[in-house]
């Protein structure tokens, strides 16, 4: 009996590893051209937060009430998430492979700069802003992190 059971936690482990192979082996690179489409979406997500941006500094200018101004601020916050959206490519044109995670790594981390700065925004609406030498900080992390998407999008669209 043992002998027979052995033999079937055998069997069911080829065949998972079987499976496995054959669902990694299926798994087609997406092309250059789908690929680039979806990295110019990025843009599409800066448009978006751009725009966001204005309104909520309108609504400043403006004397918007408090919980108007944050909801400016949660609504850029949101529009940046979208800069997620490239990582979920797990098939990336070999070519762009290096890229592409150099790139997911960048969004994500620039997702987070940003929602510190977002987090300054709202510490400054709720009347305990940065002292000055912290909100330069946190602009020049965004600002960095900025240029350094900028570049890896740039040797993207180069290669």
């Amino acid at each position: 009996m043992r002998g027979k059971l052995q033999r079937g936690l055998a069997a069911v482990a080829i065949a998972v590893t079987v499976a496995t192979a054959l669902t990694a082996c299926g798994t087609k690179n997406i092309s250059k051209k789908t690929y680039m489409e979806e990295v110019d979406k990025l843009s599409v997500v800066s448009e978006n937060f751009y725009t966001a941006m204005a309104e909520w500094a309108e609504n400043i200018t403006n004397g918007a009430d408090t919980e108007t101004t944050k909801a400016g601020v949660e609504k850029m916050r949101e529009i940046v998430k979208g800069y997620n959206e490239l990582a979920a490519i797990e098939n990336p044109p070999k070519a762009y492979a290096k890229l592409h995670i150099r790139l997911v790594e960048g969004l994500r981390k620039l997702v987070r700069v940003m929602d510190v700065y977002f987090d300054s925004l709202l510490s400054g609406l709720d009347g305990v802003p940065l002292s000055e030498e912290d909100a330069k900080r946190v602009q020049e992390n965004v600002l960095d992190q900025i240029e350094e998407v900028s570049a890896i999008l740039k040797e993207l669209n180069e290669k």
